[in-house]
């Protein structure tokens, strides 16, 4: 873990100071590298298409570059994998036999920062990794907040980064490979599509996403995230969930169930 090993020397010689809660993540993490497979390969291959060919939305529309923390969560996230035991059933001669998979070990990730930390921008690019990098056929990505103005934001962010030039969002987009329609940001080689989603339960119900983007946790009143989290774990076995958020000023409502847990 490159960028991890880096951001370990730079606390232990006193260049960064930490709060309480990373030093236990830190030391959840140093824990998976003993007990878990880690692909520096698959960190990279996102880590790189990120700096490479999503750009700032805000300010300078310029290539996004990453700080060392956002490397080292990036690196976490998709950097482990857990082998699973799993029985499938051979049709040809209707028995059952044993094989194993390699499945991503983390699912959910919260991103707790300050205001003006550059969130959305970050989430946009995430999703558009989720698109467009990890090959899932008919990915369903989605940018939910409790209202459509809000998840409007994140997903508005995603169009602007198609939209740079010399990169390959913008030559997708050119091609029309990748595309804008009513419906979403479409991506035609797998047929997957960023939407936008809101904390309404008839729509969320039965939802089947490969990706969520939970963005402004902290002003939401009712918790539609478990609905939404039910459905992608039924069904897709690399389901990842993101919680874009500052700390807020709603006390005892959703946000502070979530961070208890």
């Amino acid at each position: 873990m490159k960028y991890f090993d880096e951001y370990i020397k730079l606390i232990e010689n006193g260049n960064i100071i930490v709060c309480n809660e990373i030093k236990l993540a830190i030391n959840r993490i140093k824990r998976y590298k003993k007990q878990y497979i880690f692909k520096q390969e698959e960190a990279d291959k996102r880590i790189n298409f990120i700096e490479n060919e999503c750009s700032n939305t805000k300010g300078t529309h310029n290539k996004l570059k990453l700080a060392l923390p956002q490397k080292v969560w990036l690196e976490t996230v998709f950097g482990f994998y857990l082998e699973e035991q799993i029985t499938k059933t051979n049709i040809n001669k209707m028995e059952e036999y044993i094989t194993y998979e390699e499945r991503r070990l983390i699912h959910e990730v919260p991103i707790v920062v300050a205001r003006g930390s550059g969130k959305t921008t970050l989430a946009s690019a995430i999703a558009i990794v989720g698109l467009i990098c990890d090959d899932e056929y008919g990915a369903d990505i989605q940018c939910l907040a409790q209202t459509r103005e809000q998840a409007g934001y994140l997903f508005n962010a995603t169009i602007i980064m198609s939209s740079f030039e010399n990169s390959l969002l913008y030559l997708l987009k050119e091609s029309k490979i990748l595309e804008s329609t009513k419906n979403g940001l479409t991506y035609r080689n797998t047929n997957s599509i960023i939407t936008i989603k809101t904390s309404n339960y008839e729509v969320l119900d039965g939802t089947n996403a490969h990706m969520n983007l939970f963005d402004e946790v902290q002003v939401y009143d009712e918790d539609f995230i478990k609905v939404v989290n039910d459905g992608s774990s039924r069904k897709r076995k690399n389901w990842m969930t993101f919680y874009i958020t500052t700390n807020g000023t709603k006390r005892d409502s959703v946000f502070d169930k979530y961070y208890k847990i």
